[in-house]
């Protein structure tokens, strides 16, 4: 939700402004929401940001991994 909200305000992302607005920022502004027969798909919310996690995970596994790697070619060329 913050990133569809700091999208419809038009301010940059580090705007001290943005931090400020709060409320009065997005009041008049129109967020839409998926739906299902006019009802919020929750359902559908859920597994978007669960698997938006399990990209953010594989990501952090995938940067750590290459780290360890790294490291362990290094350790093994000052033997």
């Amino acid at each position: 939700m913050v990133m569809c909200i700091n999208k419809v305000t038009d301010l940059p992302v580090n705007s001290y402004k943005n931090k400020l607005g709060g409320w009065n920022v997005v009041k008049e502004k129109y967020i839409r929401l998926p739906e299902i027969d006019g009802k919020i798909d929750f359902a559908f919310m859920e597994a978007f940001i669960s698997a938006m996690k399990k990209f953010a995970i594989k990501d952090v596994v995938d940067y750590s991994n290459a780290k360890i790697r790294a490291t362990k070619k290094v350790v093994s060329c000052e033997r």
